[in-house]
């Protein structure tokens, strides 16, 4: 099983660079490696309350960085749909007219 650090940093990477199907394949390795991690724990071990905080953050930054994205590419399709809809109206005007000439 992967270390869970290193999971992290490739999910904050892919997430960082808007590689959204890895970062969900990595946020699914990701829990499974870290909830490994807890069941090798002794009860009452300080570590799993601050890997818990830790692994809290990581998905809260996640989805608000994954969010945020996901409205950014929204607003960037927004601006180019007036372009596109310009774009029908002059293919609907445009006639194509052949002439044969015998």
């Amino acid at each position: 099983m992967e270390n869970p650090d290193n999971l992290a940093a490739a999910l904050r990477a892919a997430l960082s660079t808007e590689q959204f199907a890895a970062a969900q394949k990595l946020a699914a390795e990701y829990a499974q490696a870290i909830t490994g991690h807890w069941r090798g724990l002794p009860p009452g071990d300080p570590e799993l309350a601050r890997s818990w905080q830790e692994a809290r953050k990581l998905f809260e930054w996640a989805r608000g960085t994954a969010l945020a994205q996901k409205s950014q590419l929204a607003r960037q399709l927004e601006a180019i749909e007036p372009l596109a809809a310009f774009l029908r109206i002059q293919s609907q005007g445009r006639q194509t007219t052949f002439e044969m000439r015998g």
